[in-house]
């Protein structure tokens, strides 16, 4: 053990051997708390400084021949690789970036779970946003955190560029809205796998938007508020949602099939925005008057008769 190591770590454990002595069952609620608050403050600030340690220790893979030192740390410590892999990511950005963070998790002002949301809330900032409101989203989470928890500060984190330039936020949630509907988009899928036993299996990938109208639109049909359905009633939401599906309960395969025992007519389009080929999930009156651009309007009329439509 190096010597510039050895004795305060020595003087540590021997400050824990004195705690360990004293017996909680004789001491007060007041000691109690002081002792339980006083032992969190100092955890963080140990975490503190094992991580900044294993953020300058990349040597240690070098002589050890270890993929990294958070390998070599995990392996001799005993440790689960991966908690170990989180903490030396978090202090490589706590050393070469987010030094106000570094600093209060040091001083045991903030925990790790705390300083872990504060570091993820800050990476998810813009690129192209100005140092000085990075340095204010950084002071303003860090102080927060004297008072909020995680789960708070997380979303307090979303919400810290509209909280400091609410111009700049609009354009930014813009741009990661269409990023986040491009990657969807991308990831768009519809299989269908034949069980053999007059069944098929479907598997689909698709946007939210799609999901969320293809639910209204089988949830309208399942409600219990409508026209009665008889035995699909006591069915678990699952099944019912699956007799909505047009053909799914009453035999019939055509694709502007009205469900016989509801009287609701809907058509299942597959489309995705970028093409006019069916390879998505969503809801028309009728196939050829499905627009692949028109999406995320979808609504629900009734004729005097008391016939449900869903429309795109």
């Amino acid at each position: 053990m190096s010597s510039t190591y050895a004795e305060p770590l020595e003087r540590l454990n021997g400050v824990l051997d004195e705690l360990a002595a004293i017996s909680p069952e004789f001491r007060t609620s007041h000691e109690r708390r002081e002792f339980l608050l006083g032992v969190a403050r100092a955890k963080a600030r140990i975490v503190a400084t094992e991580m900044r340690v294993l953020a300058a220790s990349d040597d240690i893979a070098e002589e050890t021949g270890e993929r990294s030192s958070a390998s070599w740390l995990a392996r001799h410590a005993r440790e689960a690789h991966e908690t170990v892999r989180r903490h030396a990511v978090l202090a490589a950005a706590l050393g070469s970036r987010w030094t106000r963070t570094a600093d209060a998790l040091g001083a045991g002002d903030l925990n790790l779970a705390q300083a872990r949301v504060i570091v993820e809330a800050l990476d998810a900032l813009p690129d192209e946003l100005g140092d000085d409101l990075v340095v204010k989203a950084e002071a303003y989470l860090v102080e927060q955190a004297t008072v909020f928890g995680p789960r708070e500060l997380r979303h307090l984190g979303r919400g810290v560029l509209e909280h400091l330039a609410p111009e700049v936020a609009d354009e930014t949630e813009y741009q990661l809205l269409l990023a986040e509907e491009q990657r969807a988009q991308a990831a768009t899928r519809l299989s269908f796998t034949p069980r053999g036993d007059g069944s098929t299996d479907l598997h689909a990938r698709i946007p939210d938007h799609v999901a969320n109208r293809l639910r209204t639109y089988l949830d309208a049909y399942t409600s219990p508020r409508h026209t009665p359905l008889g035995d699909v009633d006591a069915l678990p939401t699952g099944r019912r949602r699956g007799e909505a599906v047009p053909g799914g309960g009453g035999g019939d395969t055509d694709p502007e099939s009205r469900v016989s025992r509801s009287r609701v007519t809907i058509t299942l389009v597959v489309v995705p925005p970028w093409s006019g080929s069916p390879v998505s999930g969503t809801f028309s009156r009728k196939a050829t008057n499905a627009s692949p651009r028109r999406r995320a309007t979808g609504s629900w009329s009734t004729s005097p008769s008391g016939v449900w439509r869903g429309e795109v």
